[in-house]
């Protein structure tokens, strides 16, 4: 035992601070007896066939994937026994002895099955030594085996930077990271609740440069709105406006910033909606209309703009969170009225059957899910008692769920949003048991070499305009557009480069310039023939030959040309008609924006050579024929367009005028009929009782005379 003696002089009084080095390893030691002996243990480790007893606290204490299993109010946290995965019984003896004794045998036959484990469970300190044990373990034995990895890594390599190279290497995980092809991404969110009131204003973000900016608002306020991204176009669906529960559904275009009520509404009114979009049609899942939870499920299609009900969940479901993973539909928890659930449903459009899956690990209502690389997430929401900042990820091919990190606040009703082309997954708004939240988190999930060197972390990444809860999200993508160029005409004076086609004079024509006697020159003879003449006079240039164009069936009619001064009128020509076709085709567009419009037009204006143009006068002067020739036809036209467009005028007023008539028809008699009921039964209160008419008694008989008694 060391003891230590300290004075302090400015005091009346002397301490002694006693310090046991001891102690800590007597009490380590102390509890290695108490699992032995499985005294106190509160946990047990199963795999396979053999049973491993532990205590919850020392775990969490030495292994950071122990500490989120028992400390994130997850399923684990709350059995007796835990089905270990993914991991061998003597390994995970080892790992659990180093725990309690601090130390582990590290040879060659175990670090294969010890490093991997070590990363899984979140141990650093094994996974430090069985590294440093690999690299002292390094021969003239195994160092061909690690050249050989060497290589498989090079092959790694050139698969992600050289991908048209033939490479071996083929793995989902090792993708090439592409640049994204949007040219424009935004998330929005929309409506929520917030001081006690439902909000109707909506903002976006630019997920390049992060800022919010406030755009125009919905017809209606909702909080518990539903939101889905379908055409381009954002949904919100269902929702409550702080006094009544809604059915209706707006529409919102992004590009011309304008909301629309156009869209037809369900057949319930639905608040703590799952929306979500599946094979071109929207599709609204679960919810509560104010007497119970609901189990309905209802799809939008949008060419016919109606709704139509499909096979009901299993479980009745409000706070559900849908999304779509491999062409099916997830309902994600929830609660039914009373509890929150954690149970997982499928729907497979397919077969049009929902099918249970494997549970979550907690349960959630109120959070937020999305599908991101094979994978299902489900982030945040609430439990009877308090908000949840822990996080899942499902696994279809495994039927798992599996922790990941959680985030840095507690947050219910998040909305939660994906950018695929950037493996981001961005948690927005919610509450966390006191405050309502505008800030904004961002899951990056990393992909290729680097998923096997560093984890992914949630980080703050700024905030909203406005706080709010029960906020729907969408992202809007705008894709690239690819405008090809024309090819750059040459500036050479070779007359064979850029040249359009010569034009052969018809045979009928040749015949009638050409002789009897006389032998008619080939194509390929008149082309050599007038490739001599002009090297003649050029010759500082040497002519190309080139080959005859085919003859043309319906020649147009030959024009005669001015011969150009310069040697490249012919080629400059031809490269402007190309480019003035394109200009035409860029300046008519309206598919593309107004930037890249403006910038391919004056790109392609650069491109026109400043040339003469003979054949405009041509034109001109044949048009001018054709105008001159059907002129009544173009008459006859223009007056029928007029006629029709009058007629369409007049119909439509005319229409509207019968309209307003038998409108006013209608009142008019639903104005008397209801007057004459008034004065009816005005009537029937006034009229006196009729008196009551005693009837007379009926006649006697006349006397029988053959009757005895008869007087």
């Amino acid at each position: 035992m060391d003891l230590e003696k300290v004075t302090h002089n400015a005091s009346k009084f002397n301490s002694i601070v006693f310090e046991n080095s001891s102690l800590p390893a007597r009490a380590l030691q102390n509890l290695n007896n108490l699992r032995i002996s499985e005294a106190l243990c509160d946990v047990i480790l199963v795999v396979e066939k053999i049973r491993i007893p532990a205590h919850r606290f020392w775990l969490a204490s030495c292994s950071n994937y122990f500490r989120a299993m028992f400390t994130n109010q997850m399923a684990e946290s709350r059995k007796q026994e835990i089905q270990m995965i993914d991991i061998d019984e003597f390994t995970l003896q080892n790992l659990v002895d180093f725990c309690y004794t601090g130390s582990i045998r590290i040879d060659d036959e175990n670090v294969y099955q010890l490093l991997p484990a070590a990363c899984l469970l979140q141990m650093q300190e094994v996974e430090e030594f069985c590294c440093r044990f690999l690299k002292d373990q390094l021969d003239i034995t195994n160092c061909l085996e690690d050249i050989r990895c060497r290589d498989l890594l090079d092959e790694a390599k050139n698969a992600l930077l050289l991908p048209s190279e033939s490479s071996s290497c083929s793995n989902e995980r090792l993708r090439r990271r592409k640049a994204p092809e949007y040219e424009q991404c935004f998330i929005y969110a929309v409506g929520g609740w917030h001081s006690g009131d439902a909000m109707s204003n909506v903002e976006k973000m630019d997920v390049k440069t992060g800022e919010w900016t406030a755009v125009r608002g919905m017809e209606k306020s909702r909080c518990g709105v539903g939101v889905g991204v379908l055409k381009n176009k954002l949904f919100a669906v269902g929702g409550h406006d702080g006094q009544k529960y809604l059915k209706c559904v707006e529409k919102y275009d992004p590009i011309f910033d304008l909301w629309s009520s156009e869209v037809a509404p369900m057949s319930t009114c639905r608040t703590s909606v799952g929306v979500a979009v599946l094979d071109d049609n929207l599709y609204a899942v679960g919810g509560q209309d104010g007497v119970s939870c609901l189990n309905i499920v209802e799809r939008y299609d949008p060419v016919r703009n109606e709704w139509i009900k499909v096979t009901p969940m299993n479980s009745r479901r409000l706070g559900v969170s849908v999304s779509v993973l491999d062409g099916c539909l997830y309902a994600i928890g929830g609660a039914d009225g009373q509890n929150p659930l954690d149970s997982v449903e499928r729907l497979d459009p397919r077969n049009g059957k929902w099918e249970k899956v494997k549970a979550m690990g907690t349960t959630r209502k109120h959070l937020g899910s999305t599908s991101l690389r094979d994978f299902l997430f489900a982030v945040g929401g609430r439990t009877d008692n308090s908000e949840l900042a822990s996080a899942e990820k499902y696994d279809p091919r495994m039927d798992e769920w599996m922790p990941i990190v959680s985030l840095n606040h507690r947050r219910s009703g998040v909305g939660l949003a994906v950018v695929n082309e950037e493996n981001r997954i961005y948690a927005v708004g919610g509450f966390d048991g006191c405050n309502y939240l505008k800030s904004i988190e961002i899951l990056e999930e990393c992909d290729g070499l680097d998923d096997l060197t560093k984890s992914s972390q949630w980080r703050s990444a700024g905030s909203m305009i406005h706080r709010r809860l029960g906020g729907g999200v969408g992202v809007w993508l705008l894709l690239r557009k690819r405008i090809e160029m024309p090819p750059k005409p040459a500036r050479g004076r070779s007359r064979s480069a850029g040249r359009a086609p010569q034009r052969t004079p018809s045979p009928k024509k040749r015949s009638r310039k050409s002789s009897p006697g006389r032998k008619t020159p080939t194509p390929a003879a008149v082309t050599a023939r007038r490739s001599r003449s002009r090297s003649a006079s050029r010759p500082t240039t040497p002519a190309k030959t080139r080959k005859a164009s085919p003859v043309r069936r319906n020649p147009s009619p030959v024009v005669k040309r001015t011969p150009s001064p310069t040697g490249s009128a012919r080629p400059r020509r031809a490269a402007a008609l190309v480019a003035r076709d394109h200009l035409r085709g860029v300046e008519s567009s309206r598919v593309l924006p107004v930037k890249a419009r403006t910038a391919a037009t004056s790109t392609l204006r650069d491109w026109i050579p400043k040339v003469n143009w003979p054949r405009w006068r041509y034109n001109n002067r044949r048009i001018q024929l054709h105008l001159k020739r059907n002129a009544r036809c173009y008459f006859y036209f223009f007056a029928l367009v007029i006629l029709a467009i009058t007629c369409y005028y007049f119909s439509h007023q005319i229409t509207k005028q019968l309209t307003a008539i038998s409108k006013s028809l209608s009142d008019i008699y639903e104005e008397q009929r209801k007057r004459f009921q008034v004065y009816w039964e005005q009537y029937l209160q006034q009229k006196p009782e009729s008196p009551q008419i005693k009837k007379a008694p009926p006649p006697r008989p006349p006397p029988n005379p053959h009757q005895q008694n008869y007087p």
